[in-house]
């Protein structure tokens, strides 16, 4: 089943692709991505957005209009679904993946930077005259 498309009017268009991304992506940077913020930034560019105040608006009045649907299960609902998953059995031979599933909807996974850069500037003086001056990358 889609989730609905849900639309606000103080969102940009892309705030409004990542609102309705947020409830299919595996996690926040992911939906960044698939509204269309670039891969090198989605990570920042969702943390942002989430933060702003209308977009905080949209999600709590989407979060109702989505409670109202008897066809899609609540958070509550959905934990409770993926907890029974997450149980060892024949039928659902993958309760690791459930218990995944849980662990990003309750955000206990960190995000991290995907590359780091120091730029390290190296002076050399000599009775108070640069000699010479480099610039090493690590």
């Amino acid at each position: 089943m889609n989730a609905p498309k849900y639309s606000h009017p103080f969102l940009t268009p892309k705030q409004r692709r990542f609102l309705n991304a947020l409830s299919t992506a595996p996690t926040q940077r992911q939906a960044a991505i698939d509204a269309g913020y670039s891969p090198a930034s989605a990570g920042t560019a969702a943390s942002q957005t989430i933060r702003n105040l209308n977009f905080q608006k949209a999600l709590a009045a989407k979060e109702l209009q989505e409670a109202d649907d008897p066809g899609i299960l609540s958070i509550q609902q959905r934990k409770q679904r993926l907890s029974e998953l997450a149980q060892p059995n024949p039928i659902h031979p993958d309760p690791l993946r459930a218990i995944d599933i849980l662990n990003r909807m309750e955000n206990l996974y960190v995000q991290r930077p995907d590359t780091t850069e120091v730029r390290i500037t190296v002076v050399y003086v000599d009775k108070g005259k640069v000699v010479d001056e480099g610039a090493k990358a690590t």
